[in-house]
């Protein structure tokens, strides 16, 4: 049985149906000159781990990589069109990247998924993606059977999601950041074990919206800056917390971009705790969050490049529990 399969670049394109079900099938090689791959070429086959495209790419077709086991896909620059549920809706997929030199589709800042560039739609993602804050729209099953997916963050930016965006998702924990709840259209969206949580004074909109129909109950969140740490490094890069698990909420993503750094978390940040950020030797400014309410000994030792740290109001104890009275502290 043939476990590893090679197409010759004096393929045209990989013929709808030409492998499906095909379970002996492990890994799949296409040369340079194959311009597609057709309908549900390569749907069902279980035991394929692996797929190289090549630049030559032009279209994938709906579901022809429909229920494999690929771990990681790239997108080549000449892919001009992705059909409908074009990737697997297994839990293995964790890395999706598109050609930077791609014109239709990209994968900005590093989220993980496929997204229309023009239109600024996603159209596919994976358990692992973060849904950047530029998406407006959620594409029809973009998520659709992604059962590791038990929280799910979506922008203020986004305003409609399409049909079965996140069908059989799963998700224990939906955030939504607009005020007014993005617009659903179809059916077949989070599941009604979800909760869903929503910004400060949205509540009474998402319960009456059909968004009440797609989730199991509603909490109202605080502000979202309450889930960001903001920083600088004197190197321009990521600083790395020396102990991710000291801030009573759980890091999502650390990114830094145009000369700032934003780690983002769960949920509203509770505490600084003991060397949260010890030496962190790069770090520079930072902004802690209104939403912590103790900084703790030693959270800071050793940082020092460190100018500036703005600490608000909330917090009541720092280092040795000494409380602070004076509202907002700005160490230079």
């Amino acid at each position: 049985e043939l476990e590893h399969l090679e197409v010759p670049g004096t393929v045209d394109s990989i013929s709808s149906l030409s492998f499906y079900r095909n379970n002996s099938l492990k890994s799949v090689k296409i040369a340079d000159g194959v311009k597609g791959i057709g309908q549900r070429a390569f749907a069902n086959c279980k035991g394929i781990t692996s797929v190289s495209l090549p630049q030559s790419l032009q279209y994938i077709k709906e579901y022809a990589l429909h229920y494999t086991d690929i771990t990681s896909l790239y997108i080549p620059k000449n892919v001009k069109e992705l059909g409908l549920g074009f990737l697997p809706t297994r839990q293995v997929l964790d890395t999706l990247v598109v050609d930077q030199a791609n014109r239709i589709y990209d994968s900005r800042q590093t989220c993980n998924a496929v997204i229309e560039t023009a239109t600024n739609k996603l159209i596919s993602g994976n358990r692992t993606t973060i849904i950047p804050n530029n998406v407006a729209t959620i594409g029809e099953s973009a998520f659709a059977g992604r059962y590791g997916m038990l929280t799910i963050s979506i922008p203020a930016s986004v305003t409609n999601i399409e049909n079965a965006a996140f069908a059989d998702s799963r998700p224990d924990t939906i955030f939504v950041h607009a005020t007014t709840p993005p617009i659903l259209t179809g059916s077949k969206f989070f599941g009604k074990k979800a909760v869903c949580k929503v910004p400060l004074k949205s509540l009474s909109l998402y319960q009456a919206s059909d968004w009440a129909q797609h989730v199991g109950s509603f909490e109202e969140i605080f502000d979202e800056t309450t889930l960001r740490i903001y920083y600088t490094s004197t190197d321009g890069k990521i600083i790395n917390p020396k102990y991710a698990d000291k801030f009573g909420a759980t890091i999502v993503k650390n990114t830094y971009e145009n000369g700032q750094g934003v780690i983002l978390f769960d949920k509203p940040v509770k505490t600084i705790g003991e060397s949260a950020f010890q030496n962190c030797y790069t770090l520079k400014t930072i902004t802690i969050p209104n939403s912590v309410t103790n900084i703790y000994a030693s959270a800071f030792r050793y940082c020092t490049s460190l100018t500036s740290i703005v600490i608000p109001e909330s917090v009541t104890s720092f280092g040795d529990g000494t409380s602070l009275y004076n509202g907002w502290y700005i160490f230079s």
